[in-house]
């Protein structure tokens, strides 16, 4: 068993662990749909070892990361569930009081771009590709010969989703539209039913309808740049990943799904992921895209901070309102930090 996989086992196991201790605790029932994820890992053991027999080795490595990340999610929803299922009280007011010192509102840039029936599809379709990135960073860098940034993605991904977990128990919240900000959509308003039923003292059943419970941080922030820094190997791609990827940060504003503070939630979130994977639990990683990839400056820049920079302009703006330059030198600083010995 590869170290990858070592790591992966034992913090499944320990999730596994706390879940049956927190399931009882937070009331909440259905693990069955969970043992149905697992059980479709079944069927991938038979092509898996025709792989391996057949020394196919991107294969072989394509489908470990799939098996991975399908017990990831069995283990991890009831994980999430049980930290919304925490006393805190819900946090909507503070998030948008964080934006307003931040002279940002949500609402407002809603507000706008519902003026503009174009940018609303171009805002749902940036927001819906974050799905298709996923399957990309799970299996293209592991089908091309770089299983390492697969496996990357995975370590990465399920180190973020324990961090969102811990955030989501201390700040639940529901979303910008709350207040009557502006009018939810269909699916913010179904949502919105999700985190209540989350957040009651009613017994709770895993099921549909409470995969988008996360506002902060905003998990469609995270799966975009761990999807970018996955992806960030293909060279000539790299433009086209750097641009979906920031139309997806950009679209969970756009689409009023998350405050701005969520936006910076994410970002610290993927920030600290990544470093502990390429930092502590798997430092190949770390040298192998280090040494592949080259800032402006012509130095060695880790897969986190060459995307936060290809990301970053000089000076943002939303609804004609300038966020902070400060922050993107911050993200950047911070992630270029992982190359100091």
């Amino acid at each position: 068993m590869s170290r990858f996989s070592r790591i992966m086992a034992v913090t499944l196991c320990i999730v596994s662990l706390a879940d049956l201790f927190l399931v009882r605790i937070a009331r909440i029932v259905g693990l069955e749909h969970q043992f149905l994820i697992v059980i479709l890992c079944g069927p991938l053991l038979l092509p898996q070892a025709y792989a391996k027999w057949r020394h196919l080795d991107r294969i072989s490595a394509a489908i470990t990361c799939v098996q991975w990340i399908l017990l990831s999610q069995a283990a991890l929803m009831p994980f999430m569930v049980a930290a919304g299922r925490s006393p805190a009280p819900l946090a909507d007011q503070a998030l948008a009081h964080v934006d307003s010192l931040m002279h940002f509102s949500t609402p407002a840039v809603v507000r706008f771009i519902r003026s503009f029936p174009t940018l609303i599809q171009l805002s749902q379709l940036a927001y819906a590709s974050a799905n298709y990135m996923i399957v990309l960073a799970l299996v293209a860098p592991a089908l091309a010969g770089n299983k390492r940034d697969s496996e990357r993605f995975v370590l990465s991904g399920t180190i973020a989703t324990i961090l969102t977990a811990a955030l989501f128990a201390l700040l639940p919240a529901i979303g910008p539209w709350t207040g009557s900000a502006f009018v939810p959509d269909p699916v913010q308003a179904d949502i919105e039913k999700s985190i209540l039923l989350v957040k009651s003292a009613n017994e709770f059943r895993l099921g549909t309808g409470i995969s988008a419970i996360v506002t902060f941080p905003s998990f469609h922030v995270i799966i975009a740049l761990v999807c970018g820094i996955s992806l960030w190997g293909f060279k000539r791609l790299r433009p086209i990943t750097g641009t979906i990827t920031a139309a997806i940060c950009i679209s969970v504003i756009t689409t009023g799904w998350h405050y701005a503070t969520d936006v910076i939630g994410g970002v610290a979130v993927v920030l600290l992921s990544d470093f502990i994977t390429g930092r502590w639990l798997l430092p190949e990683i770390h040298a192998n895209f280090g040494s592949k990839t080259t800032s402006s400056a012509g130095t060695g820049s880790s897969g986190s901070a060459a995307l936060f920079q290809a990301l970053s302009p000089p000076s943002m703006t939303a609804a004609g309102i300038p966020l902070a330059a400060s922050s993107r030198a911050t993200f950047i600083a911070v992630a270029s930090r992982r190359q100091v010995q």
